[in-house]
């Protein structure tokens, strides 16, 4: 005979356990449902995920082709240029000789200094020249009549004068 006392308690575990088999069932019959919602979005993330790399890709694109269009730009200033600058060693032995050559006027100033007269001489013999000349018109306006020493030696003076001034201004 069977036991019915042992079936009653297995139906009982059963009846107690169908309350957590429906919950379990609605589960899987909602992750059913979703299911081909998830694979949807996941391919819309894909999808979302291959545009933003296209457009990383597209913006990466853009700067390199930037680049290399300001580094060409910049190569083709260089060639262009390159003719117009002076090689190291020729600028040197020219400033050398420059320099050298500045030492030696120079040193041949240094030389011949007496010859030469300094703006501040050159202003006072100037200043004298005016007073001179001032001095003779106020004599000939007086109208004294006779020649002064000054006044005979005048045209040898202005020469002299102008021989000084065109040296200094060559």
């Amino acid at each position: 005979m069977i036991d019915l006392e042992h079936l009653a308690k297995e139906f009982e575990k059963l009846h107690d356990a169908l309350p957590t088999l429906r919950e379990r069932v609605s589960k899987m019959e909602e992750w059913q449902r979703a299911h081909p919602d998830i694979h949807r979005l996941e391919k819309e993330g894909v999808a979302t995920a291959f545009t933003a790399a296209n457009i990383a890709l597209s913006t990466a694109k853009e700067e390199i082709e930037r680049r290399l269009l300001s580094g060409n730009k910049l190569r083709e200033q260089i060639e262009s240029e390159r003719g117009s600058f002076v090689a190291r060693e020729l600028y040197d032995r020219e400033h050398d000789a420059l320099g050298q050559e500045i030492v030696d006027v120079r040193n041949q100033f240094v030389e011949e200094r007496n010859l030469y007269v300094t703006r501040e001489m050159h202003d006072k013999e100037h200043e004298q020249l005016h007073m001179d000349i001032s001095d003779l018109r106020k004599s000939r306006d007086t109208g004294s009549g006779e020649r002064t020493i000054l006044e005979k030696l005048w045209p040898f003076i202005m020469a002299g004068l102008t021989g000084i001034i065109g040296h200094f201004w060559r």
